[in-house]
């Protein structure tokens, strides 16, 4: 069709050039699917603002239903069209005072069914207005003596490009009337660039020969830095710069260890510090290096680079990556520290052409502050326009977002738990001690080489290319925003195309300046957008019916239970009516009304419907599909469908969102309150069974059966009877517990019921919301916690048989405590640091603050930044027999408090300090292990003390005095939840 294929990956509004958006990806070399691809940008000009002018009721007021009657379009503007001349000189006066000349003003039917209340819902006739996106913004909140409302006045031209031209995410579309800009004129750093002077028009969906053509593949690049604290000017500049790459990437699907064993390459660059030399043979050992490596060897390229200074450093750095020119760029935090370091040092040093760190030219740097120095706090907007046209993928946010609870989600932890490997650290302190001698520079080469590899295959363990493409396909969303784990965007975007393409106008993201604007003209106060909770009921929870269960217990769940309410009633922006009107806000919300099939959807459930329907496919492509890596694709295709649908709730509670629709989220979880209590009525009137607890949406049916397939087909019964109640809602067993300690809301452990070898059923531990599984509990208590809940659990043997063996494993571990048989990594307790170091008013009371402030201090640059988790240890300075030391014998302290007597692990050997025992056994092991065995009557708190060598004298009762837990750091008495600590407070009645 004469059009260029284009491979959409990234995109970027510059407010130095209104009304173009450059669009980056890349394009095939040849008309051969198979050729390869180069990097491009496509420059879309002339875009045009389109606002929606909402008239007064009285201007298209239709008594008589003459409008409604007319059929035909030419019919019906000759009805409009003379209603609307005291609108149309409105407009044009309010254009012509803003020297607007160039404008198209048209009458069209439009729909909303959002929140502001001066507009009315349903479908209306509006002025649709285009004027050249070289005019400013109108205000949002601008009106008229013949208009309410204005919608559309600040859409950014990217939006407005993204939902026109249908931009689905990263994928093939068709260029029409590109020309190439000559090299020399370009304003991209990109191997070709394209002007398309037809605004959205040149660019459409493509042909479906070009639409289902692979992905090009990437190239991948992971940058790690060494960096060093400039004494005189306290900023941090950079000694070592490390760039890990791949070539040839399927952004599709996953890349294995062996293709990254092969297909791995990199550089390396060091400088010379101030004031040092470089140490002796370090010419040689850099030949030796470049001549001997392994990839040095198999590719003919230098790997080891040395430059005088930090200019000479930055100069190669930017030389060698705008050759490689990445799609992706990869980092540990890299957002939150390596890039603004890095563009800061470009900065400092005047580096010509700094811009190629991205793919837009660039003189001026825009404003790179905004991440507020928190460790993952991601990269500042202006850091991310710098690196427009490349993707910036910070496993940081990654794993957080991907892989749910880590004790701490730094470089050397994740290491260790999904790679296998451990990382050393080279504090920032010492990195001018490694100048003197060679083998100790080539040991920090080595470490920042390895940094940049061990976030490269984190990054690849966890899927994040191939897993956030699908997120953006599905959501119509850019793949950078997908990047930077923005769910509420994701959901966003994926309503704005489908209210776009239904004929719907949408509410206005407007710009924190743009907020507080109208909020200074109105008089109100801003929205500070904090992280306040809803102000509607969440998810109903039965009170549990707390005890040691030795029967089975069935957990019953419903399938995504919001997103199926919405489908069940049809709950939808345009099907609830909420009451705008004065004396109407106390009024319940009453539920739409009821639907005969799905052909009836809404929006909402509609879009819901359709991705339900989606997974369902392509799960069912993936058990077909023979060839692993297909089955791969498919894979990540049904988790990114699953977690779109999950987060579609969220909008619509969210008050930051776009689409915030709070009396429509408070229905939906006042319906979910009602579903859970009717299946607690069904399942003890229907089926007479024990309903011990229930959380939003599940429930846990104590069977009173030791008979697996008997308490099974109990299930089967009450499932029955509930599913024959509605027509999307679908309850489903979920697991079924062996045996069950629940002793309180939120709070159980369980043996699960899991299939073994050859069709055999054996039994897992489940935990959930107990201490031990939190992060501020030493492993120790864990590993004592586990072993306690497992001998409970255990239903071969008799109650006293099994509290026996809790008190034989606690005089066990005392035992080994004192002899000193307990790894030093069993007494380690993290911490996060909410915020910086020095922002602490307390910092002498609280321990992870002050083993931070000392590692900061020292240089060191793991656990000391805000969002990071401290690692430490109690210990004492004591010449005491740990004997003595775990009795808590006087004066073993030293007279220090808590927060003094903690101390990093490193700082345990360093010192050879000794473990304070007694801390760990009375403040850690002890009021843990109470809580877990709190519903057995054969133990207490005192016979627990008394095996673990404590004063039993002071634990005669379950409920622990406030005085015997003085610490202030997580345990003792501010580890205990709120029921516990204010146990004996009297509540304060108003």
């Amino acid at each position: 069709d004469g059009s260029t294929p284009f491979f959409f990956m990234d995109a970027q509004e510059e407010r130095e050039s209104p009304g173009t958006v450059f669009l980056f990806g890349r394009v095939p070399v040849s008309s051969d699917p198979q050729s390869e691809t180069i990097s491009a940008c496509a420059v879309v000009q002339n875009m045009q603002r389109c606002m929606y002018i909402v008239p007064t009721a009285s201007t298209f007021a239709d008594p008589d239903g003459e409008i409604a009657a007319q059929k035909a379009k030419s019919d019906l503007m000759k009805k409009l069209v003379p209603l609307s001349g005291d609108l149309r000189a409105e407009v044009k006066e309010v254009l012509k005072a803003r020297k607007i000349e160039n404008s198209k003003i048209t009458i069209v039917r439009r729909r909303y069914c959002f929140e502001r209340k001066d507009i009315p819902q349903g479908p209306l006739f509006v002025l649709k207005v285009k004027i050249p996106a070289t005019y400013a913004a109108f205000p949002s909140d601008i009106k008229g003596k013949h208009f309410v409302a204005a919608l559309g006045t600040q859409a950014p031209m990217l939006e407005l490009l993204t939902l026109k031209s249908k931009l689905k995410g990263p994928s093939w579309i068709a260029l029409h009337g590109a020309a190439i800009v000559p090299t020399e004129k370009q304003k991209s750093w990109c191997k070709l660039e394209l002007t398309l002077p037809n605004a959205h028009k040149s660019v459409r969906p493509c042909l479906e020969a070009i639409a289902s053509r692979p992905a090009p593949r990437l190239t991948v690049a992971s940058l790690n830095l060494q960096t060093i604290v400039n004494q005189q000017t306290n900023v941090n500049e950079i000694a070592v710069a490390s760039v890990q790459y791949i070539r040839d990437v399927n952004c599709e699907g996953s890349t294995t260890a062996a293709q990254l064993k092969t297909g791995l390459r990199h550089f390396t660059v060091v400088r010379k510090l101030d004031g040092l030399e470089m140490p002796p043979g370090w010419q040689n050992a850099v030949a030796h290096e470049n001549n001997t490596n392994v990839i040095a060897k198999r590719t003919g390229s230098v790997v080891l680079a040395a430059q005088n200074n930090e200019l000479g450093l930055l100069n190669f750095l930017l030389a060698k990556l705008h050759q490689l020119d990445p799609d992706v760029i990869v980092g540990h935090n890299i957002g939150g520290f390596n890039l603004e370091v890095l563009l800061r040092r470009f900065q400092a040093n005047k580096i010509g052409h700094w811009s190629r760190i991205g793919r837009m030219k660039r003189t001026r740097m825009p404003n790179i502050n905004g991440s507020g120095g928190a460790y993952g706090g991601g990269a500042s907007m202006g850091a991310l326009q710098c690196l427009a046209g490349r993707l910036l993928a910070d496993t940081y946010l990654s794993a957080k977002d991907l892989l749910g609870k880590e004790v701490s989600y730094t470089l050397t932890s994740l290491s260790e738990t999904q790679l296998g490997v451990r990382r050393e650290e080279v504090p920032s302190a010492e990195i001018p001690n490694r100048y003197q001698d060679t083998n100790a520079l080539m040991h920090l080469i080595k470490c920042t080489e390895i940094d940049a590899k061990l976030s490269l295959h984190l990054m690849f363990k966890m899927e994040v290319v191939p897993l956030t493409k699908q997120l953006s396909n599905i959501a119509g969303n850019l793949w950078s925003k997908t990047l930077g784990h923005t769910r509420a965007q994701r959901v966003e975007y994926l309503l704005l195309h489908e209210f776009h393409s239904r004929k719907h106008i949408v509410p206005d993201r407007l710009s924190a300046k743009e907020r507080r604007r109208v909020a200074a003209a109105s008089g109100e106060e801003e929205d500070d957008g904090g992280k306040k909770g809803p102000s509607y009921a969440g998810g109903r929870v039965l009170e549990p019916k707390k005890g040691l269960y030795d029967t089975f217990v069935l957990v019953l769940d419903y399938q995504s239970l919001y997103p199926s309410i919405i489908q069940e009633y049809n709950i939808c922006y345009t099907t609830v009516r909420r009451h705008f009107d004065a004396g109407e806000e106390n009024t319940e919300i009453e539920l739409p009304a009821p639907i005969l099939s799905d052909k009836d959807f809404a929006v909402l459930p509609k879009v819901i419907a359709n991705i339900v329907q989606s997974r369902r496919e392509v799960k069912g492509l993936m058990a077909r599909e023979k060839d692993p890596a297909r089955a791969k694709q498919y894979d990540l295709r049904q988790l990114a469908l699953k977690l779109t649908a999950n987060s579609m709730y969220g909008c619509l509670g969210f008050s930051q969102s776009r689409f915030f629709a709070e009396p429509i989220a408070a229905l939906i979880t006042a319906q979910g309150r009602k579903i859970l209590q009717r299946t607690e009525d069904l399942a003890k009137a229907k089926c007479e069974l024990d309903v011990i607890y229930g959380d939003t949406d599940s429930i846990m049916v104590n069977t009173k059966s030791h008979d697996l397939n008997h308490s099974r087909a109990l299930g089967n019964k009450l499932i029955r009877f509930v599913n024959k109640e509605y027509r999307k809602l679908v309850l489903e067993e979920d697991y079924i517990f062996r045996s069950m300690l629940l002793l309180k809301k939120k709070k159980y452990a369980a043996m699960k019921v899991v299939n073994g070898p050859n069709g055999t059923k054996a039994t897992k531990l489940e935990m959930k919301g107990l201490d031990i599984v939190r992060r501020d509990w030493a492993p120790l208590v864990k590993d004592v916690g586990k072993q306690t809940l497992e001998e409970l659990l255990d239903v071969d043997g008799e109650r006293e048989e099994r509290v026996n063996a809790i008190h034989d494993g606690l005089r066990t571990i005392r035992k080994d405590m004192v002899e000193n048989r307990v790894q030093l990594s069993k007494y380690i307790i993290t911490k996060q640091l909410t915020k910086a170091v020095e922002e602490y008013p307390d910092a002498k009371h609280q321990p992870h603050v002050m083993v931070a402030k000392r590692r900061l201090e020292a240089g060191k640059q793991d656990g000391v930044k805000a969002g990071e988790t401290v690692p430490y240890i109690i210990a004492l300075e004591s010449e005491l027999p740990l004997e003595d030391i775990a009795a808590g014998k006087a004066g073993a302290s030293g007279g220090k408090g808590l927060a003094e007597r903690a101390y990093h692990p490193d700082e345990i050997l360093e010192k050879g300090l000794k473990v304070d025992l007694h801390y760990y056994l009375s403040q850690q092991v002890h009021p843990v292990i109470t809580r877990l065995c709190a519903p057995i009557e054969e133990t207490d708190g005192a016979a627990m003390a008394e095996c673990l060598g404590l004063d039993s004298n002071k634990f005669k009762t379950q409920t622990r005095d406030e005085d015997e837990y003085d610490d202030t750091f997580g345990g003792g008495r501010f580890a205990l939840d709120d029921e516990e600590r204010f146990a004996k407070c009297k509540p304060l009645k108003l």
